[in-house]
């Protein structure tokens, strides 16, 4: 798992992925964790669900 984020609003959502990357969280474990709604942090739910398809 690894992650890469590009933009004015980056540091709102990198967090979510430091902590998965520092669990070393497996997609489907991602999953699992419950997410705020509305925020950019929710993002990575987003490309997980469709990475997950894709395994």
């Amino acid at each position: 798992l690894g992650a890469a984020g590009v933009g004015p609003h980056v540091i709102d959502y990198a967090h979510t992925m430091m902590v998965a990357l520092h669990q070393n969280l497996t997609v489907a474990e991602f999953l699992e964790i419950p997410s705020y709604h509305p925020t950019l942090g929710e993002i990575w739910t987003y490309v997980a669900e469709e990475l997950i398809e894709e395994l």
